[in-house]
């Protein structure tokens, strides 16, 4: 008796040879259970490059399994680095089978290949046909095609005209896939007005990721130049939504609109009246998104009094936010000597990092040139903090008033000691500062032994500034025989620019 394998015998043996023979045999069944057995080889890591023809003429067969079978195994190949173009054409016209289950299919194997670079136009009308599918797993599968298709930035006006029809489907997967493609087609340029109308039920969503992705999408067509004042209204309802990610996305939709001259007022008032709720968490978002819109000169006063009221909150992480979203309303020229005395006060506060932040904040301004010298009192107190970093924000905030010209004499006791701190950022700062006041013509004899000693430092900025501050003192005839002798030494410096600072100093004490 002669022994005839079965396909099943040759899926065991995992004879791809002979497999791909069965995919063209005269018996339909045979033909089918091949390509089925092609397909499910692939899960289990069995497949081989040579099968991919034979799997394109299957797409041909006139049994509308094997084609469906065919089209899922072309995919799996694509999964796994196997394709090729030839696929393309077949699998094109199997989306007009009448098979639901050959539709997906070859959908799917179509967003496989577009994956990997591999694509034609022609997909494109032939997806955009079978959006309206009355199978939702070929609308889905439709739709991420196109998407596919999109990000290799092959797509068509008529896509989003098409999308209209599943952008509210009642599946929400087919939904979330629709908002993906709208975005990543109108990342190209190509969407309309009409898409903002269609994502505005998205907006207010039951499920989270789809309200989620309405918003980025929504942020996306702003950034081309799409007026989405029309949905300012849902988008805004989102700041209170309970999910952070999609309060996030929302604000960055909204900023999009307002970088196009869109003035969101509303938006604002919506931000202050969060910074008075209970939730940590919600006081937190919209403080640092009043920062973000501050940063678009999009400011309300009425945020002030609301953000005061939370500097005396018992959460740090919350007046150290409340403090920077202050200064960027400050920057705005908003209530800034009133701002400018709550941050002087909260250089006091009990936790060190909220006296960096607030110390920083009035940096900020005075790098702005808004400042006042009643911020050097109240600063000082940092400079005797044990945290260095304490100490160097403290110097730092007195040297950015101080080319303000808004300190007098009284500061240089301060700076003096500074110039002995055990902490060379604390230095740099101080000496920087020396320099702008002897600029101003507030100096001291005093500081020419720190300075000598700071020439020999290795830290490169420490002998940078030093030189510069000496360089104003030398004009004003402070220094003394251990500078020159400093200075010589600096003539043999292998760093260039401090050794040229070093020389033209020379010059000029010479020449006195």
């Amino acid at each position: 008796m002669i022994y005839i394998p079965t396909v099943e015998d040759l899926k065991d043996k995992e004879n791809i040879s002979a497999l791909n023979k069965g995919t063209s045999h005269s018996n339909k069944k045979i033909r089918r259970k091949s390509v089925k057995a092609l397909s499910d080889l692939v899960d289990e890591g069995v497949y081989e490059s040579s099968s991919l023809e034979h799997l394109n003429e299957a797409l041909k067969d006139g049994d509308e399994k094997t084609r469906w079978n065919a089209a899922e195994a072309i995919y799996k190949l694509a999964e796994n680095g196997i394709y090729d173009e030839s696929s393309l054409e077949p699998l094109n016209s199997l989306l007009e089978s009448r098979t639901e289950y050959a539709r997906w299919n070859a959908a799917r194997a179509l967003r496989a290949l577009a994956e990997k670079g591999v694509y034609e136009t022609e997909s494109v009308e032939k997806l955009n046909n079978i959006l309206g599918d009355k199978d939702e797993y070929v609308r889905w599968n439709a739709v991420r095609a196109l998407e596919a298709l999109a990000e290799q930035g092959v797509c068509k006006r008529s896509t989003v005209d098409k999308l209209h029809e599943v952008i509210n489907d009642p599946d929400k997967d087919v939904r979330k896939a629709a908002l993906y493609t709208l975005r990543e087609i109108a990342c190209r340029g190509i969407a309309g007005e009409k898409s903002v109308e269609d994502i505005r039920e998205l907006l207010k969503d039951p499920e989270e990721e789809v309200k989620r992705n309405a918003a980025k999408t929504a942020e996306v067509l702003a950034k081309e130049d799409i007026d989405i004042s029309p949905i300012i209204g849902e988008l805004n309802q989102l700041l209170t939504d309970l999910d952070k990610e999609t309060r996030e996305a929302a604000v960055d939709a909204i900023k999009a609109a307002v970088d196009r001259g869109l003035y969101v007022k509303k938006t604002l008032d919506i931000l202050n009246n969060m910074l008075n709720h209970d939730k940590k968490r919600r006081q937190i978002f919209a403080a640092k998104n009043i920062i973000k819109f501050a940063k678009m000169e999009l400011v309300h006063e009425d945020s002030v009094k609301y953000l005061e009221k939370l500097l005396d909150s018992h959460e740090v992480e919350v007046r150290k936010v409340s403090t920077r979203a202050l200064t960027a309303l400050a920057v705005n020229k908003l209530e800034v000597d009133k701002i400018i005395n709550i941050l002087n006060g909260m250089l006091d506060d009990e936790d060190e990092d909220v006296q960096k932040t607030a110390a920083v904040g009035i940096k900020k301004l005075a790098a702005k040139g808004i400042c006042t010298e009643d911020s050097v009192d109240h600063l000082y107190s940092l400079l005797e903090e044990e945290e260095d970093e304490v100490r160097e924000r403290g110097m730092e905030a007195i040297e950015f008033i101080s080319i303000e010209g808004a300190c007098d004499e009284s500061v240089l006791e301060k700076v003096m000691d500074a110039l002995q701190d055990d902490d060379r950022y604390v230095n740099i700062s101080a000496v920087s500062t020396l320099h702008h006041l002897a600029e101003q013509g507030i100096s001291t004899k005093d500081s020419i032994e720190h300075l000598n000693g700071f020439l020999t430092s290795e830290d490169d900025q420490l002998r940078e500034r030093t030189l510069l501050a000496l360089s104003v003192l030398a004009e004003q005839g402070m220094f003394d025989e251990e500078t020159v002798e400093r200075l010589n030494d600096l003539e043999k410096e292998k760093n260039q620019s401090i050794r040229r600072k070093a020389e033209r100093l020379i010059e000029r004490i010479e020449k006195r």
